[in-house]
Order: structure tokens, then sequence, then C-alpha cells
């Protein structure tokens, strides 16, 4: 799959479905089932046989408190999986914020370095510009106890982020962006920012959005389990189409694509009268 195979897609059909791969043994919604690689890539195959366009393989848990991981036990983790799946026709993403385990994934075979650190290592924007690959920069800043207009505060964030990348001599039309929903935020701001997803389609970059089962949707839905989420998770899945997102992070690829294809049938409709 090459790049502009990602380019190709994202201009003929949004949003597209980006199932999650955790090779951890600490994840906070399904941590341990599949912290073995051969575990992870049964599982990605699945998605993709679900209609998962990317896959997105991540060997380091980022939930509140995770527990880090050396560079040596990431890459044990991730790159089989990722060689494994290289000739599967789906697109590739590593979930890192490392510039080294980003390098060895995408010379494995992945596409998409997602780093929801916002280039935290000094070494990231340098290695995305010489590896010529798209990257997912996320807007990651704590704004907890923060009283500012929350969607003005993020979008110059990730504004400032764009322009990091773009003067580290990253292309401007491989960079995606990432309102970071769950990271540093109330979940009111949470909220607010999905309500108001659309504003963020005024930065003119690839847009994705990655709720699916985190914490402020158990405090909607009034359910602590992370596994019981699904509902919640889809009712963001559907605004986020209504809302011109490019890209769906998820868990549970099926249900979420059946959630995209319903709402974007309604819209076609609309469109065509």
């Amino acid at each position: 799959m090459q790049m502009k195979n990602l380019a190709n897609l994202l201009n003929k059909e949004r949003p597209l479905i980006m199932g999650i791969v955790n090779v951890t043994p600490d994840s906070f919604s399904d941590g341990g089932h599949h912290s073995e690689p051969w575990q992870a890539v049964a599982f990605a195959q699945e998605l993709i046989e679900k209609g998962a366009h990317i896959i997105d393989i991540g060997g380091e848990s980022t939930h509140p408190g995770y527990q880090n991981v050396n560079s040596q036990e990431e890459l044990r983790r991730v790159l089989p999986v990722i060689k494994a799946l290289k000739d599967s026709g789906v697109i590739l993403s590593i979930d890192t914020q490392k510039a080294n385990v980003a390098s060895a994934a995408i010379k494995a075979g992945a596409h998409i370095i997602n780093d929801v650190s916002g280039l935290s290592d000094m070494y990231m924007a340098a290695t995305v510009a010489n590896l010529d690959c798209y990257i997912i920069l996320t807007a990651n800043e704590n704004l907890h106890g923060i009283d500012k207009d929350i969607v003005k505060t993020v979008k110059e964030n990730l504004q400032n982020l764009l322009q990091k990348a773009c003067q580290a001599g990253i292309k401007k039309e491989h960079i995606i962006l990432d309102i970071g929903l769950g990271f540093g935020k109330t979940s009111e701001q949470n909220w607010l920012l999905i309500k108001e997803l659309a504003c963020f389609k005024d930065l003119e970059q690839p847009l994705v959005v990655g709720a699916s089962r985190k914490s402020f949707i158990g405090v909607a839905a009034k359910e602590m389990e992370p596994q019981k989420r699904l509902g919640g998770t889809l009712a963001v899945t559907a605004l986020a189409v209504e809302r011109g997102v490019d890209i769906v992070r998820v868990h549970d690829v099926a249900d979420n694509l059946q959630a995209v294809n319903v709402v974007r049938a309604i819209l076609n409709m609309k469109d065509n009268e």
C-alpha cells in the first residue's frame, strides 16, 4: 500500500475506519487480550475482514498513569505485527511517541506515524521528514482547570504543531490532525470539542477522532466498564461523520462501520434532493 492510496481513499471515501490493535498487557479497554504479536496479528486480520481501512498498531499504552516501556520492548511487540500485515493491502499506522520506534516501523512496512504526544520526541519531526511518510499530530496539552475557549485553544495548539512539522520539512499533505479527546481534557471539554468538530475543518487538514470506549463516554453513559461503551462510541462516530471528520479510530470496527454507512446514506440522500 503506497502513500498515494491513502490520499485517494481520503478523497473518495470518508470517514475511514482505523481499527485499534494494542500489543500491550495494560491497555485500558483490552489489555492483555492481544499482548503477544501472534495474537495481535490474528486480531488485526479480523478487523481487516470487518472493513477496517487502517490498522493502528501500538506497543505502549497511553491511558492516564500508563507504564512506560523502552524502545526495545516496544519494537519487540510491534515489528512482527507490521511485518506480518505489510502485504495485507491495508494501511498500517504505528502508534508511538518514540522517533526510533517510528523509524523502524515505517521501514518494516507501516505508512503512518500516530504520535499522540504532539512531537514530544525532539527527533520525531526530522525523522518523519526524512522518511517522507504520513503523521498524525495530536493536541495533547493539559487543559484541566483552564478557563479558556477550549475550541480556540485546541485549534491554536494544532496550528502550532502543523507549523512546527512543516518547518521541520514534513510535507503538509502528509499531516493528519487529532483534537486529542481524552488527553489532558475534562469530560465537559471533550464533549464541547465533539460538538464543535466542524470548526476544525478550517485547518484544511485531514482530521481524525479517537473517542472509542474512553472514560468521558463512560461518564455520560454511566458505564464504568470500557467494553460496554459501544453505544456511546457509536453516537460520537455518527456525529463525526455528520461533521465531516476524515478518520475515526475505533475498537469495534464492524459496528462503527455500520454507523458510518447509515449516516453517510442519510447525508447523501440530503445532498441529492
